[in-house]
């Protein structure tokens, strides 16, 4: 309702109010402490407002909260670890704040509570190991964004059997991960933009609800376990930017009829990429980039018809004219294809006709340092959409055609 102001202490008197929902404002200054005789209140909303200073410890006397949404303000400070005392809650979200500190072990003890938010704050420190292990009712936990450093303990997630969401993205966790095979109910894993290593646990083909994993940014090794492309919930997998190495599971796409994005881009990933892949025919994204595989493309790559990003460049791919036009042809099944990457593949010859067989809707095709010779030719013309053509450091010839000119 675009209202502004503070909040008048005589709020505190509304002894019978259940429900103050007021976000979505401009209120600020700090809240007075004559909310805390608000005993009966259930539900309290003072999300996206300017609200300042500390979450006042008296919050822990409204016993009867069950949702408390604190989220986009610009409270300070460190979590209260008075919060723990509210029995009844369900729901916590202090995301986006600037609160510090550790987080107190004693929050995740509340035996009603099934979520909690603290994404991007400035939050730090190590996690127990014991943190978790009295929160069976949690199903919810993000605690993305933030300054948490340390290993995560071994057995931290065996108490968690409602757990559906969990990202402990972009801090700076490092070691290796916990077993979390246990965790059966989880549909997101959210571990990117950390300092984990080691091997990716066999454990994750357990996870048979999971829906998006990504672990992109940090430092895994080994190979990718087959039992990943077995979960056939998955949409997302984003493991880019590791030290992932060895060859592809053959059959990766036979059982990924739900995956939109494949993300493996700056591993050292090796061998052909399989055919199999094909099957993933729900794929939008699918960025090989900056690996090592060998050999060629799959000829019938334009079957992911959905396909809006192809990203192959930076490998060691070796395509020969003829084959390059077959996949062309191929790829014009691909209506909504907006960005396609050849760049630094072996190409060593000239740019088949069929060049402009793929889709209009093209805007960005990468084919530098390919090794093409001979003229561009007049039917990339054909691609209208085009907005970033790259063929420097080729051995071209000729004239520009006018139609790209």
């Amino acid at each position: 309702m675009d209202l502004g102001g503070t909040i008048p202490p005589q709020i505190g008197n509304l002894s019978f109010l259940v429900s103050l929902s007021i976000g979505n404002n401009s209120f600020h200054g700090s809240l007075p402490n004559e909310l805390s005789r608000l005993f009966r209140l259930q539900f309290l909303d003072l999300s996206y407002n300017e609200f300042s200073g500390e979450i006042p410890p008296w919050m822990g006397l409204l016993n009867k909260l069950q949702i408390l949404f604190l989220n986009g303000n610009n409270f300070e400070g460190s979590i209260p670890q008075s919060l723990s005392n509210i029995s009844s809650l369900q729901q916590i979200d202090l995301a986006y704040n600037q609160l510090s500190g550790s987080i107190p072990s004693s929050i995740f003890k509340m035996p009603t509570l099934q979520q909690i938010v603290l994404y991007s704050n400035k939050l730090s420190g190590p996690m127990p190991a014991s943190i978790f292990f009295n929160a069976s009712s949690l199903q919810y936990i993000n605690l993305g964004n933030n300054e948490l450093s340390g290993g995560l303990s071994t057995y931290m997630f065996d108490h968690l059997p409602n757990l559906q969401f969990l990202s402990v993205a972009h801090n700076h966790f490092s070691g290796v991960l916990p077993e979390i095979g246990n965790l059966t109910m989880l549909t997101a894993l959210f571990l990117y933009h950390n300092n984990f290593e080691g091997a990716i646990p066999s454990q994750i083909g357990r996870l048979q609800k999971l829906e998006q994993f990504a672990i992109y940014s940090n430092y895994f090794s080994g190979p990718i376990l087959y039992e990943i492309f077995n979960i056939s919930t998955l949409r997302n997998i984003k493991m880019a930017f590791n030290n992932l190495s060895g060859d592809l599971p053959s059959n990766m796409g036979l059982f990924l009829h739900n995956l939109q994005v494949l993300a493996l881009h700056g591993n050292e990933l090796s061998g052909t990429i399989p055919n199999s892949i094909l099957n993933a025919s729900q794929l939008i994204i699918l960025d090989l980039g900056d690996n090592s595989f060998s050999s060629s493309i799959p000829k019938a790559i334009g079957n992911l018809r959905f396909l809006e990003a192809l990203i192959l460049g930076d490998n060691k791919l070796t395509i020969q004219s003829r084959e390059l036009g077959s996949i062309f042809s191929s790829l014009s099944s691909c209506k909504f294809l907006r960005l396609f990457s050849l760049a630094k593949s072996h190409l060593n010859d000239v740019l088949p006709n069929s060049i402009g067989n793929l889709s209009t809707s093209l805007q960005r095709l990468g084919l530098h340092d390919c090794n093409i010779k001979g003229n561009i030719p007049e039917e990339i013309g054909n691609l209208s959409s085009l907005i970033d053509l790259t063929l420097n450091h080729n051995e071209l010839g000729g004239p520009i055609p006018t139609t790209i000119g």
